[in-house]
């Protein structure tokens, strides 16, 4: 594990400064900006660390004012992503009128590289703003030998808040207000609740506890995702039990026939993941293959019930995800819901994400009989910007399958 963070670091720092080399050269050559070297360099190199530096000051302190540093390095980050993949295209198209003898005045180069990193800016800012926002998206879902009981009712979920990133109690406040909207029946939280220190989130308790004060018929249940572990996984559990939040961990609750399932998201320190911790549903007594279910796993995959080993695991969660469900289709699950991918987030990683998850990375899916719903998130992991799919918030209302 430390060994994979290392590795993490270097390839950070490596695509970190590439992007702030091309943002170096780029503005003497074609902006042609006016300031000392040095200076220029200087400033370069702390935004390029920035991020990195103010997240890991964040997981430390995790404060509004340790917030706001992290918030403004990460918009700089998307930011400098972009920028420096307008300057490469210029370059690239500079390089080519030049390989066929076609001269352009340093000047144009010169305005049309302003008035891109303009425009990049504004178009990094108005991705702040879909962040920051919360859209509720409805999601009509048709399940089988649904109980009359349960026809039109709603599933409020809510994924990936990330509290203690980028986020506080103003994201929980807007949850609030949409529980109080929408009125759901149920509310379940598909991991990846907190960012950072455990120990320091603590203080979102009182936040948390608003969202269960509020009239819910069937309360709000919560599954982990990878971030609970790298957060401290027993007292992130602590801090939803003592908000009043139900842990749904490798186990199910029958909610008037409907059965609502929730899997842990498996710690990969543990040597011991192959023989234990697996949690086998169909083996459960609570549960029956006639009764229409609901699995909650943060990962938009085949559960850890189907992978024999740590490795297997972590390539399917993050590197070579299996995404044909066998097992959740053999036993007869009929709606998985799911997040971690934040539908890509920004550019490029919408498309990166897609490809990774063979298109499992956003939305209502069909395999067979076998639905599963992917969600946006409702915070974002590091910067705090959005583009194509806003922050959300996932109705999911049920009705008997025709």
């Amino acid at each position: 594990m430390h060994i994979q963070f290392f590795k993490f670091i270097l390839t950070t720092l490596f695509v970190f400064g590439s992007i702030h080399i091309i943002i170096y050269y780029s503005l003497l050559k074609l902006v042609r900006i006016k300031i000392k070297l040095n200076l220029l360099k200087g400033v370069l190199i702390f935004l390029a660390l920035s991020f990195i530096i103010f997240t890991a000051i964040n997981h430390l302190f995790n404060n509004i004012f340790s917030r706001v540093l992290a918030a403004s390095a990460g918009v700089w980050f998307v930011y400098s992503i972009y920028l420096a993949s307008f300057f490469t295209l210029i370059w690239i198209v500079r390089f080519l009128l030049n390989l066929f003898n076609h001269q352009i005045a340093e000047k144009i180069y010169q305005k049309i590289s302003i008035t891109l990193m303009v425009g990049t800016l504004c178009f990094t800012l108005y991705g702040v703003y879909l962040a920051y926002q919360v859209k509720i998206t409805t999601v009509p879902v048709q399940l089988n030998a649904l109980p009359e009981n349960w026809r039109g009712k709603k599933i409020l979920q809510i994924s990936d808040l990330h509290l203690g990133g980028s986020w506080g109690e103003g994201k929980i406040e807007k949850i609030k207000n949409i529980i109080v909207e929408t009125k759901p029946d149920v509310v379940v939280i598909t991991g990846d609740l907190f960012d950072g220190s455990s120990d320091k989130n603590i203080q979102f308790i009182e936040g948390l506890s608003t969202l269960t004060a509020q009239k819910i018929p069937y309360g709000i249940y919560f599954t982990s995702g990878n971030h609970e572990i790298y957060s401290g996984y027993e007292k992130s559990i602590d801090i939803v039990k003592q908000s009043g939040i139900i842990p749904l961990e490798n186990k199910m609750v029958n909610l008037d026939g409907l059965l609502l399932i929730g899997v842990k998201f498996p710690d990969f320190s543990k040597n011991n993941f192959a023989t234990e911790g697996i949690y086998q549903i169909d083996k459960d007594p609570l549960y029956k293959k006639t009764m229409p279910s609901v699995l909650l796993y943060h990962v938009p995959t085949e559960i850890a019930v189907a992978h024999k080993s740590i490795a297997e695991m972590q390539q399917s969660a993050y590197t070579n995800p299996d995404t044909n469900f066998t097992y959740a289709q053999s036993i007869g699950i009929d709606l998985q819901l799911s997040g971690h991918t934040h539908a890509g987030q920004f550019f490029p990683f919408r498309y990166i994400t897609d490809r990774i998850f063979n298109g499992f990375s956003y939305g209502l899916q069909k395999v067979n009989n076998f639905q599963i719903y992917i969600h946006a998130g409702t915070g974002t992991w590091g910067p705090p910007v959005r583009h194509i799919y806003p922050s959300e918030a996932a109705l999911i209302i049920l009705n008997q399958a025709q």
